[in-house]
């Protein structure tokens, strides 16, 4: 654990955990398109609210995802923080950075990858995104 590494106690954020898609829980892609076909084509057509049954709105994640980084990002304006999250959350804010309104993202993490952002109030950077070479063994 990255904690146990660098000594350091982590906080959790609530703010930062993936968006609650009601009756999709639990299902693969492949049983929600089988069970909810109309709805897997709304969502497909990069509609920003699919009217998922039960589920948090996308408005809603996105505003409680982005009100968190921006907290994050002042509370430690001059410091190095690592956020640790569900990849949704990621490209979700990276959409939200790079002025992507919808829920649809361009970006794709793999799993235990990493990424740098650097956030200023006038203009945040996206530095470097999907590494994974922490992961690979010597020979």
């Amino acid at each position: 654990m990255i904690s146990d590494l660098l000594d350091l106690t982590p906080t959790e954020l609530d703010q930062l955990k993936k968006q609650n898609v009601g009756d999709l829980t639990g299902l693969t892609s492949q049983q929600a398109i089988e069970r909810y076909p109309r709805l897997h084509q709304i969502w497909r057509s990069s509609s920003n609210e699919a009217p998922i049954p039960n589920a948090e709105p996308f408005s809603t994640f996105r505003s409680r995802m982005v009100a968190a980084f921006d907290r994050i990002s002042t509370q430690h304006r001059d410091s190095c923080v690592a956020v640790v999250c569900h990849g949704g959350v990621l490209k979700t804010y990276l959409n939200h950075l790079v002025g992507l309104a919808t829920h649809y993202s361009p970006f794709h993490f793999a799993n235990g990858s990493v990424g740098g952002v650097e956030t200023s109030p006038d203009q945040p950077r996206v530095l470097w995104l999907n590494s994974t070479c922490h992961l690979r063994r010597s020979l």
